[in-house]
């Protein structure tokens, strides 16, 4: 069970973040991860980790996650000049293709790092770029990581649950339809394009000087 599947009274509240006949008491400065599993464990409802559970690769679709009920798009666009300069957005060309690791793990070509590590593959010239589109209706808070750097932010990866509102850390959907790149220190966003890792050009090279 979730608790998307029954309604809980819920009060906003100064005093600590608890449960107690059948109202949800939720302190509005406590991160929302923290108080929900506050909530969860009151209901007797177990998790496994990273709750957001198991997703299914529709490979021309992107990641359908049943049980948060939504779906994350890679979409194909045209990688703009690196050129210090501001650009408009460029148009997007449809949903590239994913595919899983697995498939290629007999591959020769594969490093042997992709597939100890597994996920997914994604197809793309170095004159390509793309963004992230978002589609679901069960409300949920999600943060996304490229490499070891939080998208959302542009600061390092934190592996945990917490979530944080300043600097907001996450994504609600529904609500954000989508995610074009990456936050830069100076407010810009970097586009989500190909990088050659060991060679300090990735965004996780150049934010925590490693390639993890």
């Amino acid at each position: 069970p979730g608790i998307s599947e029954s309604c809980v009274l819920t009060v906003i509240t100064n005093e600590p973040t608890r449960y107690a006949d059948g109202v949800f008491h939720l302190n509005v400065s406590e991160p929302l991860s923290r108080s929900l599993g506050v909530l969860r464990t009151a209901l007797g409802i177990v998790d496994e980790p990273g709750y957001i559970g198991k997703c299914e690769l529709n490979e021309s679709e992107g990641l359908y996650f049943p049980r948060a009920k939504f779906t994350v798009s890679f979409n194909q666009t045209l990688r703009i000049p690196d050129d210090g300069q501001n650009h408009n957005l460029p148009p997007g060309l449809g949903n590239l293709q994913l595919y899983s690791v697995e498939q290629f793990k007999d591959c020769p070509q594969l490093p042997q790092n992709v597939r100890d590590i597994g996920g997914l593959l994604i197809p793309m010239f170095k004159n390509e770029a793309t963004w992230l589109g978002f589609n679901g209706s069960s409300g949920c808070a999600v943060k996304i990581g490229v490499g070891k750097v939080n998208a959302i932010t542009g600061e390092n990866w934190d592996d945990s649950r917490d979530l944080s509102k300043d600097p907001q850390n996450y994504v609600v959907i529904p609500g954000q339809p989508w995610l074009d790149g990456i936050m830069g220190k100076d407010g810009t966003v970097k586009q989500f394009v190909i990088a050659e890792q060991g060679k300090g050009i990735t965004v996780e090279e150049q934010v925590t000087g490693k390639a993890e």
